[in-house]
């Protein structure tokens, strides 16, 4: 519980950049 939520902001706000974390 938690690491999807990450995943999805992640993908939602990381999708601009493609960060390579």
């Amino acid at each position: 519980m938690g690491g999807a939520v990450m995943i999805m902001i992640w993908y939602g706000t990381g999708r601009k950049q493609e960060p390579r974390s």
